[in-house]
């Protein structure tokens, strides 16, 4: 399976350190999604909708490190990876249902940001009422757990995650752009590159035009 980014995150965070944990404790907080130019003719209609759902890419979580096993955010005791919204995850997709402000050519001005600037984004889909709200009777071990505690820590960082995570053995998780779909001046006889690899030189050659 192959991904790439469709653009970039922007947002006032440079670290997960006081990055709020959820785009609710996060209202108020301005930021803005770049469209790589390619995909622009699929923003057509996206001005009428008062929230969008982001999706992108946790560039800056550690998965190899986690393991499946992890203390998220809310709590001290250890639940399973799938029962919590830890960044660090086999296949590390966020989600954030951000309110849109304003659509301006590739830009799309967003409120609720809870994401680290220059995050990959992979996606953008149309908060519907209808279809994404829904009233449940069991939410789990989230159950006792309000936003008490509203931003991140570091814990998830790539740079440090030991104290937190359990190391399992042999884990890599690499996902890999196809080099016909690298712009012309990175491609280089590379047979494919690191999504991080790919959006890092992306994101450098946007900041330098």
């Amino acid at each position: 399976m192959q991904i790439k980014p469709i653009g970039i995150i922007h947002s006032p965070f440079r670290e997960a350190t006081g990055t709020p944990i959820q785009p609710r404790p996060a209202e108020g907080v301005e930021g803005t999604a770049e469209v790589f130019d390619e995909f622009v003719p699929g923003l057509r209609d996206l001005e009428g909708l008062e929230r969008i759902w982001l999706l992108y890419w946790f560039d800056r979580a550690r998965f190899e490190e986690c393991g499946l096993v992890v203390k998220p955010y809310l709590d001290n005791t250890e639940h399973g990876v799938f029962a919590t919204r830890a960044p660090a995850r086999p296949n590390p997709i966020g989600m954030a249902a951000v309110r849109l402000l304003e659509v301006r050519e590739n830009r799309l001005a967003v409120q609720g940001v809870d994401i680290l600037d220059r995050t990959p984004l992979l996606d953008i889909k149309p908060y519907a009422p209808q279809f994404d709200c829904f009233e449940v009777l069991r939410s789990g071990w989230l159950k006792d757990h309000v936003l008490g505690k509203t931003v991140a820590d570091n814990r998830f960082d790539k740079e440090y995650v030991r104290g937190f995570c359990r190391v399992p053995a042999d884990r890599a998780h690499i996902l890999v752009v196809p080099r016909a779909a690298l712009p012309s001046d990175n491609r280089k006889n590379r047979a494919g590159c690191t999504v991080d690899h790919y959006f890092g030189r992306r994101a450098e050659k946007h900041s330098a035009e």
